[in-house]
């Protein structure tokens, strides 16, 4: 399985669940559960774990905004998510960070894959392997957490 993580708007109405909806007419599965919920004077925030098996592509960000809680920095499936545009608030961390560190709209995504199980090719062994969050992330989450 892969697991994923993503900063995305709003806070979903169910703490855990399970999206099941065609990608690219492929049947596509993203089971979730929201790690953390942030209220900021700029909005609500949710941290969200997403597990998949299957790996279509752009499956996690078609997902979260079909729920109406589009990756925080998506450009392109923002859109089509029922969260309504706000404007800039100073006070809002995830705003700030996009505008003071993004050259241009889309280069920041608030989504990593976190962590990927396999089996190791020669012995059949269960590995796991993991990754850091990058550095924009992590410091959006400690100032989301410093709120």
């Amino acid at each position: 399985g892969k697991d994923y993580l993503a900063l995305v708007e709003g806070e979903p109405s169910e703490a855990t669940g399970v999206i099941s909806e065609p990608v690219e007419g492929q049947s596509a599965q993203s089971a979730y559960s929201v790690e953390e919920v942030f209220k900021t004077r700029g909005g609500t925030y949710s941290l969200i774990k997403v597990s998949i098996t299957s790996g279509r592509r752009h499956q996690i960000r078609i997902h979260l905004a079909g729920m109406g809680h589009p990756v925080c920095g998506d450009p392109l499936y923002r859109k089509f998510s029922e969260c309504p545009t706000r404007p800039y608030n100073p006070h809002d961390p995830v705003a700030r960070l996009l505008k003071e560190e993004c050259k241009k709209p889309g280069t920041m995504l608030f989504l990593h894959a976190h962590a990927l199980q396999l089996k190791h090719p020669r012995t059949n062994e269960a590995l796991e392997l993991q990754a850091n969050l990058s550095t924009h992330f992590s410091k959006c989450l400690v100032g989301l957490r410093a709120l």
